[in-house]
């Protein structure tokens, strides 16, 4: 069973993910429909190092969503 987790933030600036993607050299946050386990999601997805899936920034709700699966599928430090 897969472990989603919905993050409350208030990430509703999609310029400011832009620049810290860069800062981090991440790859570019790409919008859309995002497919987490067991779930889909409609946002910005930042793709993060060895995580199987994204984190998708809801921008009209502020909320980040993503599934590790509880460390298994993407460090969490």
């Amino acid at each position: 069973m897969s472990h989603i987790v919905t993050v409350n933030v208030e990430i509703r600036d999609a310029e400011a993910v832009r620049s810290a993607c860069h800062r981090l050299t991440l790859s570019e946050p790409v919008h859309g429909k995002h497919r987490l386990f067991s779930a889909e999601v409609v946002g910005l997805a930042v793709e993060l190092p060895d995580w199987r899936y994204p984190v998708v920034c809801d921008l009209s709700t502020g909320q980040a969503h993503y599934d590790n699966y509880n460390g298994h599928w993407g460090g969490q430090t």
